[in-house]
């Protein structure tokens, strides 16, 4: 038997998936916005360039590790996750290295800075989905406004869980 759903229940699940949606795609668009704009404005070349000293191709997001010094002398090792081109740096591969000063382990490489396409279409999906849904939300609440199941049609059983028969 079909279970009978209140259009006020309807109505409340599509609108938490709409928000489990849009967050999905805010809270990255803005961590990786966030990110991208602090390596490009706080961020400061390398004493000299970076030693690839190992690389990882088993995640989703494959990294190289790189050995740099920082301005002042400190030895620094940070994950990099942007490279130019479409083959990633190999082992003992030398390259240039931007890092943030507050931050050494936050850094990337000088020859593909990390830049906005990312968090752009994360934040326009969200956006998308905030008109749209918004829009659908709006309708959907104009469709169910004053719609109200007439429980005393002889067509319809009085308790929605038993059949008409009985």
């Amino acid at each position: 038997m079909r279970r009978v759903r209140s259009k006020y229940g309807q109505f409340m699940i599509v609108e938490a998936l709409l928000l489990a949606a849009i967050t999905a795609c805010v809270v990255p668009g803005m961590n990786f916005a966030a990110r991208t704009h602090d390596l490009r404005t706080h961020s400061v070349p390398a004493a000299g360039a970076g030693l690839v000293i190992g690389t990882n191709h088993q995640n989703k997001t494959p990294y190289y590790v790189v050995f740099f010094h920082t301005q002042n002398g400190r030895q620094a090792e940070a994950r990099i996750y942007d490279w130019p081109g479409a083959s990633m740096p190999t082992r003992g591969d030398q390259v240039p290295i931007r890092y943030a000063p507050s931050d050494p382990t936050e850094a990337t490489d000088a020859r593909a800075f990390p830049g906005y396409m990312l968090p752009s279409i994360l934040l326009g999906l969200a956006l998308v989905l905030v008109v749209g849904g918004g829009f659908g939300l709006w309708a959907m609440h104009r469709e169910f406004e004053g719609k109200t199941v007439d429980r005393t049609a002889p067509h319809l059983p009085k308790d929605p869980y038993r059949p008409a028969g009985r």
